[in-house]
This record gives C-alpha cells, sequence and structure tokens, in this order.
C-alpha cells in the first residue's frame, strides 16, 4: 500500500483529505500536518454535532409544540427530534475514512433530514408571519438561523461526500 503508514498497530493513508483513526485517542505525532488536518476534522465533526442539536430549537422545536395536543409529548418530540438525531448520527459519514462511515446511505440519509430540518424551518417562518408571538419565539428564531447555517455546510458536505462516492465506482 504506497502512502501507508503505521500508527499503533493500524495503517492509515497520510495522503486523507480528513485523517480517522479508529481507537486513537489523540492525534497522531509522527507528522504536523496529517497532525493538523486530524484535528481540524475533528472541530469540524464537534462544530456540525453542536449546530445539529441547536437546530433542534427551531422549526423541529416548533413543529413538535404544535403536534402536542395530536400526538402527546413524546410523540411529538419523536417527531421533531427524529431529523436532528439522524443528522448527526449520520454526520460521521462524511468523511471518506472515518471508521464508523456508513457510506452513500449515510451521506444521503443525513442530508436528507437535514432537509426536513430546512422544511421544517420554513414552516416555523411562514407561522411566525401569521400567528401572534409565541413565548419561546427568540429561541426558535436562534434554532432556525443555527439549523439554517448548519443545513447548508451540513448538505454541502453531503453532496461532496455523495460525488466522491460515485466517482470512486
Amino acid at each position: 500500500m504506497s502512502g501507508a503508514k503505521q500508527f499503533r498497530g493500524r495503517k492509515f493513508h497520510a495522503g486523507a483529505r480528513c485523517l480517522w483513526i479508529a481507537a486513537a485517542a489523540k492525534p497522531p505525532r509522527d507528522d504536523v500536518a496529517v497532525q493538523r488536518r486530524w484535528v481540524f476534522a475533528m472541530l469540524i465533526l464537534v462544530l456540525i454535532k453542536i449546530a445539529g442539536l441547536l437546530s433542534f430549537c427551531g422549526g423541529p422545536l416548533f413543529v413538535a409544540d404544535m403536534l402536542k395536543p395530536v400526538l402527546g409529548d413524546a410523540g411529538a418530540f419523536a417527531v421533531g427530534f427524529a431529523p436532528v438525531a439522524i443528522a448527526v448520527a449520520c454526520s460521521f459519514s462524511l468523511w471518506e475514512d472515518h471508521p464508523w462511515s456508513w457510506g452513500k446511505w449515510g451521506a444521503v440519509a443525513g442530508s436528507i433530514s437535514m432537509a426536513a430540518i430546512s422544511a421544517m424551518n420554513v414552516f416555523a417562518i411562514s407561522r411566525f408571519m401569521v400567528t401572534p408571538p409565541a413565548p419561546d419565539r427568540g429561541l426558535m428564531i436562534l434554532g432556525i438561523a443555527v439549523g439554517s447555517a448548519s443545513a447548508l455546510v451540513y448538505l454541502w458536505l453531503g453532496l461532496r461526500r455523495l460525488r466522491e462516492l460515485t466517482e470512486a465506482g
């Protein structure tokens, strides 16, 4: 395997964009450029997950509040939180060499769930224009802003990953 290096008994390709090592708690110490890519990839993954969780406070929370009388508390929470949970779980599939990646299916499921979150955000914005202010409207507006920004980044990364997978065969 050309370009392969050994770290803690595992082989990895040093030319990958983002370096992920299964069961490694610290970045590799042998190459500074690889270490920087590893730290950057970890930072991006953490930011995507936090933004994904904060995006629940936008449109999904509004939809859950509207569905509470029909589905009850648990059912409404499940409907609102399901796309967020899927997007966070599938965020591992946005990079080619992550050991927990689900490949094409993960990238597709995560992108579809972020599109569902975006649709909930658009629905919440349209309802905000015609209904009286809700008590937690400020939190929902913050969630919509964070959810919209994270959806754009997530969809860009998801489409980039799908393009890489289809070009690879």
